[in-house]
């Protein structure tokens, strides 16, 4: 075990074999509750505890850079704002590790400068060239084109066998997605990156939210628990599977995932429960809500 622990930190272990969970490394089972309300705070300028809560946060786990949070990003114009240091390390991990380009960094301008000063043209275009060969480009591709198939038999194809199409399809990426999760492969930020990098889309909520109502309760589902524990993709991919398998079958949703502005505060009271009773670290349903409104302004 000891000269496992030598290996480069670049490479995730689950450490499983301890009830103490002090000693555990990448444990994700309260990440996105933590991160949100960093988020939360982050808009809020209380920036100091940004830093003391995503200091900890990031000991337990290691940092994701979320698509809906960005919490790397906050962690470091907190930084800024406190004064603290950040180090050149610090920005090439936003290139190197989380895919960001110059463009997408431009969105923080802050950071930006911060880009400027340290990493000149030829170091950008080597951590750029590290983090595209650090994903696997291959099965982004083949994620990108399920994508596409899905969307053009649900939206574009007109022949009077859509919905037969439609079917097909939808069986046919059911297989894919199950031959991967047995392999405990989840196609996520870490395994094919960004969401929309290099100018395509590539994600899979769309496919499981088109999976079988069988399929989906016994086997998507539980699986998908196990991929949010060691960080692979996040609770709102759950909630939003199963509130809609609920709301398609005229049931209330249970984790309020869907049309968070028309959320009442009785059913804040009930989604908060049912989030809680998951134990997945999902986000409370009230900085959901308060987030959102956040947004809309």
């Amino acid at each position: 075990m000891k000269n496992l622990l030598k290996i480069s930190a670049l490479i995730l272990f689950v450490i499983s074999c301890t009830q103490n969970t002090n000693s555990l490394k990448n444990d994700y089972s309260n990440y996105y509750r933590d991160i949100s309300k960093a988020d939360s705070l982050f808009f809020l300028k209380e920036y100091k505890k940004v830093i003391t809560l995503l200091d900890q946060t990031f000991k337990e786990a290691e940092p994701i850079n979320t698509f809906r949070f960005n919490e790397y990003c906050y962690y470091l114009l907190s930084k800024h704002y406190t004064n603290q240091k950040i180090n050149k390390s610090e920005i090439e991990n936003l290139i190197s590790k989380y895919g960001l380009t110059k463009e997408s960094i431009l969105k923080y301008p802050i950071l930006d400068d911060y880009l400027k000063k340290h990493i000149n043209n030829r170091e950008y275009d080597s951590l750029k060239e590290f983090y595209k060969n650090s994903i696997n480009l291959d099965l982004r591709n083949r994620i990108s084109s399920m994508v596409e198939e899905d969307q053009y038999y649900r939206t574009e194809y007109e022949g009077s066998d859509y919905k037969v199409k439609m079917r097909e399809v939808g069986l046919k990426h059911e297989s894919f997605l199950i031959n991967m999760f047995d392999q405990n492969i989840y196609p996520g930020k870490k395994e094919i990156g960004n969401m929309f990098y290099i100018d395509d889309y590539a994600d899979i909520e769309v496919l499981l939210l088109h999976t079988r109502d069988s399929i989906r309760l016994n086997y998507f589902l539980p699986k998908l628990r196990g991929f949010i524990k060691q960080g692979k993709t996040n609770p709102y991919i759950y909630g939003m599977l199963l509130d809609q398998y609920e709301l398609y079958n005229d049931r209330p949703q249970k984790y309020g995932t869907y049309n968070v502005y028309k959320i009442t505060s009785e059913d804040m009271k009930i989604y908060a429960a049912n989030r809680k009773k998951l134990d997945i670290g999902f986000p409370s349903i009230e900085l959901d809500v308060w987030r959102d409104g956040l947004s809309s302004k």
